[in-house]
Formats: structure tokens, sequence, C-alpha cells
């Protein structure tokens, strides 16, 4: 699990080093079927509010597997090096 941390944070590092931001969440709730603690990961991304005139954060993934957070961020590295400059 901490390979996966690693990870989450240097996307994290080289998504802002783009001009991008995401905020990686997590929470911990007890999980019954499995008799266990289970890590939730919630992925936000800041978007502007018009309405409210102020940024607001909006969850693009909420998951219990560290992976798919990964895929999510490697994803969103890569449109942003895909972006053409302006």
């Amino acid at each position: 699990m901490a390979k996966f941390s690693r990870m989450i944070r240097k996307l994290q590092t080289a998504i802002l080093q783009q001009g991008g931001m995401v905020k990686v969440n997590t929470r911990q709730f007890y999980s019954e079927d499995q008799q266990r603690m289970i890590t939730g990961y919630s992925v936000m991304v800041p978007e502007w509010d018009e309405r409210k005139q102020k940024t607001t954060d909006r969850e693009q993934l909420f998951t219990c597997s560290a992976v798919e957070v990964v895929k999510l961020l490697a994803a969103m590295l890569e449109g942003l090096r895909n972006e053409p400059e302006s």
C-alpha cells in the first residue's frame, strides 16, 4: 500500500507541475461484511462556480482501490501533457 501512496503523491506533484490541480482525500470506515477497516479515496478537482463566485471542489472519483486512483491520475497527467499550450 505504501507504494501506491507514493505513486499518488508523485502523480499529484507532476500534475501540479503541468499546471493542473487535484486533491486526494482518504477516509476510513468499518465494513461489517469483511470485518475490517476499509480505506476510501476521494479524488477532487477544483472548478469555478459562477453562481457562488468561488472555487469549489468537484468529486471525480470515490473508490476503495488505490490502483483506480493511480490510473485516474495517470490519465489526467497524460491529458495535461497532450494539451496544446496557449
